[in-house]
């Protein structure tokens, strides 16, 4: 059991618990996005017997399409954390 006894106490495990709650919403954030260009672009582009390089038609258009958007996710992933850091600096 914890007790809390001054302010600053309380005032610093409300920072922890606001940086975590936005690092939480950051990485779901991520994960639907990821969740939606894996699954739904294929789908998307799917439903045709079409060969292109070899590929089905919704593997060929969909992976040049995911790649640069996953790429796009991870820095701005980084970025936004990197704020998030900046905004609760460590005690």
């Amino acid at each position: 059991m914890r007790i809390l006894g001054t302010g600053e106490e309380t005032m610093h495990e409300q920072a922890r618990q606001a940086y975590r709650k936005q690092s939480i919403v950051l990485a779901l954030v991520a994960l639907v996005l990821w969740a939606l260009v894996s699954f739904f672009l294929p789908w998307a582009a799917g439903g045709s017997r079409m060969m292109l390089f070899g590929l089905p038609l919704s593997t060929a258009l969909a992976v040049p399409v995911a790649l640069p958007i996953f790429v796009l996710t991870m820095f701005w992933v980084a970025s936004r954390q990197n704020r998030e850091d900046d905004q609760f600096p460590d005690d």
